[in-house]
């Protein structure tokens, strides 16, 4: 007897798109973000985005309870901090991972933008940083509410 196999993964298709094809979305701190793909895109698979920091700014500490996040810096300068122990001053070409489930933050270096590109996985955090209406003052009980984000304080000096 030959066994049926199904799957209830969504039927994804490829997909691209150039940096031009999507509106860059500005936060009051300079900082910009940049969504390149949505769940929507890659079957709910991963969230992409490039986003730029001016120096000084960048994310508290925060706990994803749903996703991974990683990070690419293509420009500038980063501290990232996880956990009690990890951090890094990470400079062009250096890759970040930073596991669901363990707090985390970053914030740009130097006297330049720092540039990268994150991604979510699976996607889901990416819809916050789509439109200032979603971003809203980043209140951290709507986070938590909204995405399962739970900031827990400032990055560590």
């Amino acid at each position: 007897m030959e066994k049926e196999t199904t799957t209830n993964a969504p039927a994804v298709a490829p997909y691209a798109q150039t940096q031009n094809e999507s509106q860059a979305v500005q936060w009051p701190n300079g900082a910009t973000m940049q969504v390149l793909a949505m769940g929507a895109q890659t079957g709910d698979a991963v969230g992409f985005m490039q986003s730029t920091y001016p120096p000084g700014t960048g994310f508290p500490m925060h706990i994803h309870h749903n996703e991974h996040e990683t990070l690419y810096i293509l420009e500038g300068k980063l501290l990232f901090v996880a956990g009690e122990d990890f951090r890094v001053e990470a400079e062009p070409g250096t890759f970040i991972f930073g596991p669901r489930g363990m707090a985390h933050g970053f914030r740009a270096l130097g006297s330049v933008p720092t540039r990268l590109v994150e991604s979510f996985l699976p996607a889901g955090l990416e819809k916050f940083f789509s439109s200032l209406d979603e971003m809203a003052g980043m209140d951290p009980v709507r986070m938590k509410a909204m995405y399962n984000v739970e900031v827990v304080g400032p990055i560590p000096e």
